[in-house]
């Protein structure tokens, strides 16, 4: 009990000093109420525009067309990469004109990072608990905001469609070189076999007859020895090889040259002419917690210099 007598006290102390000092008090935190509406009222308003994408399941048209899904949980994921990448900043940046926007002193050695850092603040990209993904952006201008969310929303097909060929380019050159290696061997084998053809003439062959089906190079009514006919069973295995590696060329080439599929759009930004910030009443808010916090704890120092200052003047 003797606890809760102690408190009882204290609390009773605490409030006979706020009651001892509300009018200072109250001067600060109506000051800087006042402070709080003059300073919001010349904080230039800003708008927010949104729009909401969600990805695609799949790369391949062919796939989005059979099983037209949203993405999941990895696709949002590497969505938010591509919206947050600098490649997409640097063109919303170049064709907004936001270094004038935000009135950047491109002399400053630090104004790339300041410039990046207004971009970040005003643009904003988050993934939903239901895997879409929200691009907000917030402008002087509502217009402006509308704008840079729709072209947002225009840029990030064309910016995957090139990640995807720069990676994709390596691969197709790599079949590419395959392809050209098969058919360098091929070609080498024809000349040989056409070499071979000047030097022995004669009867035909069975064997020499499927060739002429291949390749009209070759005439049936030539004489075939043991190096002819070992050239003609490459011919036909590297033959076979080149097909097979034309195939996988053509179908890797198609694949490249192949857009891909565009992010599902669920609404497009459009400007709202309801300011989001500054707020007055959060502002309004802030500054009487904050100045009445401040004020107590001034005032409590300023008591307990005068009473330190009181006790060493009796000592």
């Amino acid at each position: 009990m003797e606890i809760f007598k102690y408190d009882i006290l204290d609390t009773i102390s605490i409030l006979k000093f706020l009651y001892r000092k509300k009018v200072p008090i109250a001067l600060a935190c109506t000051t800087a109420v006042i402070l709080a509406i003059i300073g919001t009222s010349l904080i230039p308003p800003k708008f927010l525009a949104t729009g909401i994408v969600y990805a695609t399941a799949s790369n391949s048209s062919e796939e989005i067309l059979s099983n037209p899904q949203f993405g999941f949980e990895v696709h949002a994921d590497r969505l938010m990469q591509v919206l947050s990448s600098e490649v997409l900043r640097d063109s919303i940046i170049q064709e907004f004109n936001l270094i004038e926007y935000y009135e950047i002193d491109t002399n400053r050695l630090d104004w790339k990072y300041s410039l990046d850092r207004q971009y970040t603040s005003d643009i904003s990209f988050t993934r939903t608990p239901y895997l879409s993904v929200v691009i907000n952006a917030r402008m002087k201008d509502p217009h402006l905001a509308a704008n840079v969310v729709n072209r947002i929303i225009d840029l990030v097909d064309g910016i995957r469609g090139t990640i995807f060929k720069q990676n994709s380019f390596i691969a197709l050159q790599e079949i590419e070189r395959e392809y050209l290696t098969q058919k360098s061997k091929v070609d080498t084998l024809v000349a040989e076999i056409a070499q071979l053809k000047e030097i022995y003439k004669g009867s035909n062959t069975a064997r020499l007859r499927e060739i002429q089906q291949k390749n009209a190079k070759f005439y049936a009514n030539e004489m075939v020895d043991i190096r002819l006919e070992h050239a003609m069973n490459q011919y036909e295995y590297a033959q076979h090889l080149l097909n097979k590696a034309q195939e996988r060329y053509n179908k890797a080439s198609a694949q490249y040259e192949r857009s891909l599929p565009s992010v599902y759009v669920i609404d497009r930004a459009k400007p709202y002419f309801k300011k989001v910030s500054p707020s007055y009443s959060r502002n309004i808010i802030l500054a009487l917690f904050l100045s009445f916090l401040f004020s107590i704890l001034m005032l409590w120092l300023a008591d307990s210099y005068q009473y330190l200052q009181k006790e060493l003047s009796r000592s």
